[in-house]
């Protein structure tokens, strides 16, 4: 198991490099079936977001459109309760099939 250590915590691997892989690839398709005959905007939510969706897009065989906005709720590792958008969506999305794209966590009960 991989261990990596961030400002003093420590997390271990739960997902491994493939199966993330394997994943996207099946996403993608997902996508790639259920919007066959639309462009879909996806709109990441920086900054969590966005090296999956680099893969996501890298694997997607259908044309479409990014666009971000960065929402915070964090101070540090502590929530603060409450969403500020830092930086506003800049497309309009009137009308489009769109695709929120935001942070993957893993919640154990």
């Amino acid at each position: 198991m991989v261990s990596v250590t961030y400002e003093g915590m420590v997390f271990d691997e739960y997902i491994s490099r493939s199966e993330i892989a394997e994943m996207v690839e099946h996403v993608a398709q997902q996508i790639a079936h259920d919007y066959a005959d639309k462009q879909p905007v996806f709109i990441c939510v920086l900054n969590g977001a966005l090296f999956f969706l680099t893969d996501l897009m890298r694997a997607l065989p259908i044309d479409s459109t990014v666009a971000t906005v960065r929402l915070q709720s964090y101070e540090g590792t502590s929530s603060t309760g409450a969403v500020r958008e830092s930086v506003p969506l800049q497309v309009d999305i009137r009308d489009k099939d769109v695709i929120v794209v935001e942070d993957i966590l893993a919640v154990q009960a």
